[in-house]
């Protein structure tokens, strides 16, 4: 269910998809240990530009002007 909610209804979190996918493996034995989900998000979070890492999520149904100045806004405030 989460892997499904979340990148539907959230922009900027395309790249949590991987690490959803392997956390929610039904199988309890195939899951990663919650140190490998750790080190797979350091891994993420490094192949991430460091201006997208600071965007937040945003609801889909969001209009793209409001997004996009927000968005702006948010990096300006954060001198990014």
């Amino acid at each position: 269910m989460v892997k499904l909610i979340i990148p539907q209804k959230f922009t900027n979190t395309e790249f949590l998809q991987p690490l959803i996918y392997r956390m929610t493996i039904m199988s309890q034995v195939l899951r990663p240990t919650a140190e490998d989900a750790l080190r797979d998000w350091l891994e993420i979070r490094d192949t991430i530009p460091a201006a997208h890492r600071e965007l937040m999520p945003c609801p889909r149904t969001e209009p793209v002007p409001e997004t996009m100045t927000l968005d702006a806004m948010f990096l300006q405030f954060c001198n990014i």
